[in-house]
């Protein structure tokens, strides 16, 4: 039995077609031996004909929200969706990809602490950006192999598939691991050797730390200033209180109350759920058009922004948004993960999912961003997002600046992938508009 400081609660499988599955047999005795649950999703025999048919293929997806909601609404398996170490995780093979992935897709409610993939036929820009944003996931693990010749040509035939069991999927996410294996076809995945060694410390890692937690889900006043009170007395002292002109622009806590008091959701907070600490936050807030201006010309400094200026969220409008300060605690930074670690993409994915969300709710759009480099990191950064170097305030820091128009985002390979995600669905949205007018 491995040794581990995380017992996963619940592992499900999913096999692929032409097969009933027998290799879960041997699976469910392995994750025995280490004290894991397993639950198969044994669909019988699925032959070649149905898997050429998109509806039948849609139709084991809607199969399979249902077997998974009876096993969560099981009580016998203590199962929390919304705490990630009482999540179930799942292992895929194939055709499993495929229904596991898309149902995630059409129904946010399912999640899973883990997921392993291998020999999958998912196309290679498969939506994971909205998976990820949504937070049904905490790790993906993708095997693939360049010798499985059958998801090398699935995408020819069958809608929706595609060849990332050879070549694996394009995102770049901290979210997203994946190994090649040269010599692997479609079904070497299967030994018990390769699932101890790399499946199972895989499912039994302790579930990833970070949660976002968004000022509009703050009811308690109380919690919320306690909340403002740390970033400013320990996440701001941390990143910033060594940069010249800091206190200069400091905000004090009493300015941050009379912001929240007019729109609470500007603060985005990452926090520690294992140890309920926050470890980071942004301050992203939307201001009047005239505001936004005078701080895209270096006229007006942080603690110089007024309630005034601040733009409450009401339905139907476009807002232009003052990205004012983002940090991390040094303490949730690993030095082997580059500019971009897992604290800080949690962190933009709880920002850009916000964005998301009063969109699809009250139909408010971002058209325009800025914000100010600080640092060089905080620099990097908005050049990674393509925002552009407009001039400097007075203290000689750069400005960054973005016109946030979707047709431009998406053309851009240099763009945070899970910005598109947004990007998307301002453009959906452009074209039934067009639509409509031509009509």
């Amino acid at each position: 039995m491995l040794k581990n400081n995380y017992q996963p609660q619940l592992v499900f499988s999913v096999h692929g077609i032409r097969t009933k599955g027998l290799w879960q047999t041997g699976l469910t005795k392995l994750l025995r031996k280490n004290r894991i649950t397993h639950i198969a999703f044994n669909y019988g025999y699925y032959s070649t004909s149905k898997f050429l048919i998109t509806w039948k293929n849609d139709e084991m997806v809607d199969r399979f929200y249902e077997f998974y909601s009876k096993v969560i609404s099981a009580k016998k398996y203590q199962l929390e969706l919304s705490n990630p170490s009482k999540r179930p995780s799942i292992i895929a093979h194939s055709f499993g990809s495929y229904i596991v992935a898309y149902c995630m897709l059409k129904y946010p409610d399912v999640r899973f602490d883990k997921i392993i993939i291998c020999g999958s036929v998912l196309p290679r820009d498969f939506d994971w950006p909205t998976i990820i944003l949504r937070e049904q996931v905490g790790a993906i693990l993708n095997e693939f192999g360049l010798k499985d010749f059958w998801t090398k040509i699935v995408g020819r035939f069958v809608k929706k598939t595609g060849d990332s069991g050879t070549y694996g999927f394009f995102l770049k996410s901290k979210y997203l691991e994946q190994t090649r294996y040269d010599y692997f076809s479609h079904s070497n995945y299967f030994n018990g050797r390769h699932i101890e060694t790399f499946w199972l410390p895989f499912l039994m890692n302790r579930p990833r730390a970070f949660q976002v937690r968004h000022g509009r889900d703050l009811d308690d006043l109380e919690e919320f200033t306690n909340m403002l009170e740390y970033i400013g007395d320990v996440i701001d002292r941390k990143c910033y209180v060594n940069i010249q002109y800091y206190l200069d622009v400091e905000v004090s806590l009493e300015l941050a109350l009379s912001w929240i008091n007019v729109n609470p959701d500007i603060y985005t907070f990452l926090v520690d759920h294992h140890n309920n600490i926050i470890m980071g936050y942004i301050n992203a807030m939307p201001v009047n058009f005239q505001v936004f201006e005078k701080l895209k010309a270096g006229q007006l400094q942080d603690n110089e922004i007024s309630e005034d200026d601040i733009q409450p969220l009401v339905n139907d409008q476009e807002v232009k948004i003052y990205i004012m300060s983002l940090a991390i605690d040094s303490d949730a930074r690993k030095s082997n993960e580059g500019m971009v670690n897992l604290a800080l993409e949690t962190l933009l994915n709880g920002l850009i999912s916000k964005l998301v969300f009063y969109f699809l709710n009250y139909n408010i759009r971002v058209i325009e961003f800025v914000a100010v480099g600080w640092t060089g990191i905080g620099s990097r950064l908005c050049k990674l997002f393509d925002m552009e170097n407009t001039g400097h305030d007075k203290y000689g820091n750069p400005i960054y600046f973005v016109n946030f128009d979707p047709k431009m985002i998406l053309r851009k390979s240099t763009i945070f992938e899970n910005l598109k995600v947004l990007a998307r669905l301002y453009e959906v949205h452009d074209d039934l508009i067009l639509t409509k007018a031509i009509r």
